[in-house]
């Protein structure tokens, strides 16, 4: 009777263990050359964000790249592909939360008009400073890689 209770646990333990998600793979299937993220301000207050390119020959298998995990945020890839080399870059925009014109009222019809706050997702990585995470889909499957040592630029100030 031990044996039979003791084999179906063990049967769901085992197929628990293979439901990691955000597992990593080994090797990169691009070989990025050049690896950066610019800050950057824009002319209006409060316009502000951060930009990371990563530069890379082409990858031989069909690749769709899905998003840049970086500095707790998340972005859509953008990519370019020119000859052999390929491109993929992110733009994280940074929303300042003081610039939302709120309207605080005892009265709860005058605050109708309030829009609830943004959730910001939480990204499922430990990242450091000058690290990011790419996501792509590969036959189907989602799957991650991680880049490290990625430069930082001076910030671009723009008018």
């Amino acid at each position: 009777m031990k044996k039979l209770i003791v084999l179906p646990i063990f049967i769901l333990m085992m197929s628990f263990s293979q439901c990691d998600k955000n597992s990593f793979d080994k090797k990169s299937p691009v070989e990025f050359k050049k690896m950066y993220f610019q800050d950057w301000v824009g002319g209006q207050p409060g316009a502000s964000g951060t930009l990371v390119t990563l530069i890379g020959q082409k990858p031989t298998a069909q690749i769709d790249f899905d998003s840049i995990y970086f500095n707790k945020n998340v972005a859509k890839v953008k990519m370019q592909k020119n000859d052999d080399e390929l491109t993929l870059t992110a733009n994280f925009i940074k929303i300042n939360p003081k610039d939302r014109d709120l309207i605080l009222s005892g009265d709860p019809k005058e605050e109708f008009g309030n829009k609830p706050p943004k959730n910001v997702p939480k990204i499922p990585f430990e990242l450091a400073d000058n690290e990011a995470v790419v996501s792509y889909f590969l036959k189907g499957t989602k799957r991650y890689f991680r880049v490290k040592n990625i430069a930082k630029k001076k910030t671009l100030y723009y008018p």
